[in-house]
């Protein structure tokens, strides 16, 4: 007996969904020879095109909306996974090569392996300027150290008395009976200075209760330290009388 009339339009659309399923296959297929192919020309070509298809594809996955030649998320999920592979693969023969040609020129000319180096690591460069050109690697060790005693000298100045005086009342009132009660005054007391080298003494007092409850006041002098670089203070001696 023929099929019903009502089963067509049922299969067309499966047949339909087939072809569909059929093409995106042969896309996806086509699109990472195309790449794999196209690695042997150029890898950084292929790393950039990889990216763009990588960013395409998750535009399609986050938000549904189709682009050109990716029309659903499923076809994104696919092609999203060949860009991925392909990027990845030529990020590490990328990275080879790079390691290959820096490897050539250490040997036979070794200024221009550190000039690329410098741009690509910099502390790599410096462990191998200290190996291939000591007189450089002292000369930039020099300017360092002129640099960070400049940053220090700009870092550390009077302006940070008021800092280094707040900064050490934690320290003070760790020597009180009862902590929560001190009082300091709101400015420092005589003595105040900065010593250099970004040491700061610091001298003051402070009311707070004793034991018996009674308020009494202390007088405090210690030394303090700031590190510009993770820009912490650290007290370096500390006094309490009282």
């Amino acid at each position: 007996m023929p099929a019903p009339v009502r089963d067509i339009p049922r299969t067309s659309a499966f047949l339909s969904s087939v072809l569909r399923t059929g093409l995106a296959a042969v896309e996806a297929l086509g699109l990472m020879l195309a790449l794999v192919l196209l690695l042997s020309v150029s890898v950084p070509l292929v790393f950039w095109v990889s990216l763009a298809i990588l960013l395409l594809s998750g535009f399609v996955l986050i938000t549904g909306r189709p682009v050109p030649r990716i029309q659903n998320r499923f076809k994104g999920f696919v092609i999203a996974a060949i860009a991925g592979i392909c990027l990845m693969a030529s990020a590490t023969i990328y990275q080879e090569q790079r390691e290959e040609r820096l490897a050539g020129l250490r040997s036979t000319d070794p200024d221009t392996y550190l000039i690329e180096l410098e741009q690509i690591d910099p502390d790599r460069w410096l462990a191998e300027l200290e190996v291939l050109r000591p007189d450089l690697y002292q000369s930039e060790m020099e300017r360092r150290d002129q640099e960070a005693q400049a940053e220090r000298r700009r870092a550390c100045t009077d302006r940070r008395l008021g800092e280094a005086y707040a900064m050490i009342q934690n320290e003070v009132r760790q020597h009180l009976r009862a902590p929560a009660t001190a009082n300091f005054p709101a400015r420092y007391g005589g003595g105040t200075r900065y010593e250099g080298d970004c040491v700061y003494r610091v001298v003051g007092h402070v009311d707070a209760q004793n034991g018996f409850g009674a308020l009494l006041r202390a007088s405090f002098e210690g030394r303090i330290a700031y590190s510009p670089d993770t820009r912490t203070w650290l007290t370096v001696e500390l006094s309490v009388d009282g």
